[in-house]
């Protein structure tokens, strides 16, 4: 039987090869199936269950977490830094310039 405690890491590759999937509804389906795993069963804040309609923006494809700045950051197809975020909270466009000079993903 699958059960998530017998994984100590999890990850969807949503390459598209065998199914089309509705992102719309599979992605937000993910996250709360994640987050109640987190919350219920590693004692996560209950917080991660609610979130603002800010947050619900970030349940999208193509988001990079950069471990040297610990960013959260979307990066469109050219390399540009479309936004950015540090925890939970969304930075400023001047934030992104202060760790991001040239608004580039560096590693593009």
């Amino acid at each position: 039987m699958f059960k998530l405690l017998n994984f100590s890491a999890l990850c969807f590759d949503m390459d598209f090869t065998l199914i089309n999937y509705n992102t719309k509804t599979f992605l937000p389906m993910v996250y709360d199936v994640i987050s109640r795993f987190l919350v219920e069963q590693k004692g996560y804040p209950k917080s991660l269950l609610n979130l603002s309609s800010e947050q619900e923006c970030l349940i999208r494809q193509g988001l990079i977490l950069d471990k040297a700045t610990h960013c959260l950051v979307d990066v469109s197809a050219t390399g540009k830094i479309m936004s950015a975020m540090k925890g939970l909270q969304f930075l400023s466009k001047e934030q992104i310039k202060e760790i991001y000079p040239d608004n580039k993903w560096p590693y593009f």
